[in-house]
């Protein structure tokens, strides 16, 4: 088996990125909005190096009797490498037929680059082969250089490896403002014929000492004297020997070439002499194939080398050493489909990210005060918003912050006061209420009603314990919490008997009736007094129907005037009607985005800290992203379950932080020290950002 690493820059036509970044006119009232918001993406795309796009590719040869045989044992390759991947931290996935075809078609037709088409049904037909989608119409060989079509190339090969290379040699070579081809051929050979080529090398070392140091005594010198480039030699020999047998080193056959491109030929010795000049950086060399371009050229496309056949330009590399080559140092987020997050900070490519490919698309936006969380956020929300009207936003805002915006985008902003006139129904519940991830397709109607009532009965619970709590401590007793659970049955009972009919939706006045006729157990009247002040007195602002406009894609909860006695209350009801919107926006197909600002006031309550952990938890199932600001790190990581839900979200935005939380924070999501200048001391609007195993550097202006 031998292994090809191909790493292609190469130029993306301007359409090309434009289709993958700019959003389509649908005839909406957001088309406004759309236009401004291409009209700044397609600068970006001229501010960042987004016209030259680095892929990597693997390539895979092996030796096989049959078809039916290279096929089985590539299915297994292709399992492992792909899983290797992971391990490093980064996404791989095999091409089909069709992309291998496009990636040749770009390399022969310059200009022409994501053109690509091919109907097989016609080429079965005519009788043509896919060699004819490709070709170009010619190619002509020089001495140094060749041609396709009107545009010139150079094949060059590294030469003169030193004995100590950087694991950025390659990252810095193909960091380039111009297309560049780099392929690294890598062959194994098996350890026992590894050992014959490195013990015949170092006993013809030692014949060398032996002749230099009889040479040296015959000349009247110490016999310790002999050439320094000898010593240094035979050291390595040594080394590679002791590599080989003890420290269960491989040995490879490595191959490294280069091809250029330029529209003149005077361009192309331009590139050149920049190519060559960073090489030699490294105290390595690049060289021309000489009256070789054709074969070059063969040895640096993509398509892999016939086992056991060795070049004239390889070297003998150990693991080691090989894999100071292997080109996965620097990374990259460009999701076609995805939104815009920003510019890569090393590459200032466009980082393009979708959240709703993630296993767990739950997150985070951390950052101190004026490192730009609000922005990020809005930003997202007006992607959200953009991108199509398949989608549902909810924001809990206890600051005010989102209310114009809001408004602007034609949402509807819910102030929840105690002088209020917009009213949400605690009581609320769907017919998927208390349905969970376990639950399939087919759940019975009764078994519907049975796990709506037992969730909502403990969610009441939640809400009555916060009404009689003392200094935020519950005082509830078993016996008073079995009568709140027997008063909340009786009040869904005609609902429930009516299949979920909305006529029969009770409110907490409901519930009030049925407490009051628990007066006559001390427990009963403690419960139903210590209620009546929400229920029925001056603080009954959640005892009303809902009049809330479900239908808006926008809903923004303000709770800033919430008195501390109502707020936590109020957040229970409203992280309720975000589950109840959650479920019936599923069941209509459309995706709900969840934002709530300041999350560690949530998680200073236990009864609404265990309520957002299960929509971080649980709302995935029903197409939920839910995504918590904050900048008081402190107060949110006091909580052990904030913790785990920011260890286990896989999109996190981190902006500056505080060098006390920076602590916490880099050995919980394996931040590295070279990572952590990102986020300290960071200009507003740059940062990290998480996206499953992959962190980016970035920044918007």
């Amino acid at each position: 088996m031998s292994i090809t690493l191909y790493i292609d820059n190469h130029v993306v036509s301007l359409y090309e990125q434009e289709q993958k970044v700019l959003y389509k006119l649908t005839g909406d009232n957001f088309d406004r909005h759309r236009n401004e918001y291409n009209r700044i993406m397609k600068k970006q795309i001229v501010t960042g190096r987004n016209d030259m796009v680095l892929n990597k590719y693997v390539a895979v040869t092996i030796f096989c009797e049959t078809p039916i045989e290279a096929l089985t044992r590539f299915r297994k390759i292709d399992e492992e490498i792909l899983d290797n991947f992971k391990k490093i931290g980064t996404k791989g996935r095999v091409l089909s037929t069709t992309e291998r075809l496009a990636l040749l078609h770009d390399k022969f037709r310059k200009g022409r680059e994501g053109d690509f088409k091919i109907d097989y049904d016609f080429i079965k037909f005519q009788g043509i082969s896919s060699k004819d989608y490709i070709s170009p119409t010619f190619m002509r060989f020089e001495k140094s250089h060749f041609m396709i079509e009107d545009e010139y190339y150079r094949c060059l090969y590294l030469n003169n490896l030193p004995s100590n290379l950087s694991d950025n040699f390659l990252k810095e070579i193909v960091d380039c403002s111009f297309p560049l081809t780099v392929t690294l051929n890598i062959q194994p050979i098996a350890q026992d014929k590894a050992l014959r080529m490195v013990r015949k090398q170092h006993t013809g070392m030692e014949a060398n000492k032996i002749e230099a140091q009889k040479k040296a005594s015959r000349s009247g010198y110490s016999a310790e004297v002999i050439s320094h480039r000898l010593k240094q030699s035979l050291k390595e020999a040594e080394t590679l020997l002791e590599d080989l047998t003890t420290n269960d080193q491989k040995m490879f056959f490595v191959t490294i070439t280069f091809i250029i491109s330029g529209s003149t030929l005077d361009g192309l010795n331009e590139r050149t002499d920049i190519l060559t000049s960073k090489i030699r950086k490294f105290a390595c060399q690049a060289q021309s194939f000489d009256n070789l371009q054709e074969k070059g050229f063969q040895i640096t496309l993509p398509g892999g080398m016939t086992p056991g056949k060795r070049l004239f330009i390889d070297r003998a590399l150990t693991s080691e050493s090989t894999a100071v080559f292997i080109p996965f140092s620097s990374v990259e987020l460009f999701e076609p489909g995805g939104f815009y997050y920003g510019l890569n900070q090393i590459s200032h490519n466009l980082i393009l990210c979708d959240r709703t490919a993630m296993k767990t698309p739950s997150g985070f936006i951390l950052g101190s005060s004026g490192s730009g969380k609000s922005f990020a956020t809005k930003r997202e929300i007006l992607n959200v918003l953009l991108n199509n009207n398949k989608t549902s936003v909810l924001i809990i805002d206890p600051e005010n912050e989102y209310g114009g915006f809001a408004r602007e985008f034609g949402g509807s902003v819910i102030n929840i006061s105690t002088d209020s006139n917009s009213y949400i129904n605690p009581m609320e519940m769907s017919a998927d209420y208390g349905l969970d991830e376990e639950d399939d397709e087919d759940v019975s109607m009764e078994r519907k009603k049975t796990k709506a009532v037992q969730k909502k009965s403990d969610y009441i619970m939640s809400i009555i314990e916060c009404m009689l709590s003392v200094n935020g401590t519950s005082v509830i007793t078993p016996q008073q919490k079995t009568i709140v659970d027997r008063c909340v049955r009786k009040c869904y009972k005609k609902y429930l008997d009516n299949n979920f009919d909305r006529q029969y939706l009770p409110t907490l006045e409901n519930l009030q009736f049925y407490l009051d006729e628990e007066k006559t157990s001390e427990d009963g009247r403690l419960i139903a007094e210590g209620a009546e002040y929400y229920t029925k007195g001056s603080m009954n602002i959640f005892s009303h129907y809902s009049n809330v406009d479900y239908d808006n894609r926008m809903v923004v909860f303000n709770v800033r005037d919430m008195g501390s006695q109502l707020k936590q209350i109020a957040l229970l009801i409203v992280l309720d009607f975000i589950w109840n919107r959650m479920i019936m926006n599923f069941d209509a197909g459309v995706r709900t985005y969840c934002y709530v600002d300041e999350i560690h006031v949530l998680f200073q309550n236990e009864y609404s800290a265990r309520f957002l952990q299960q929509l971080y938890k649980r709302g995935r199932k029903y197409g939920l992203v839910i995504t918590g600001i904050t900048q008081n790190m402190e107060d949110l990581l006091r909580s052990e379950m904030a913790r785990g839900m920011i260890g286990n979200s896989d999109f996190i935005m981190m902006l500056n932080q505080a060098p006390e939380d920076l602590k916490i924070l880099a050995p919980m999501l394996k931040i590295s020290e070279s990572q952590e200048v990102f986020v300290s001391k960071a200009e507003a609007g740059s940062g990290l950002l998480f996206a499953e195993k992959v962190i980016v550097p970035f920044w918007y202006n």
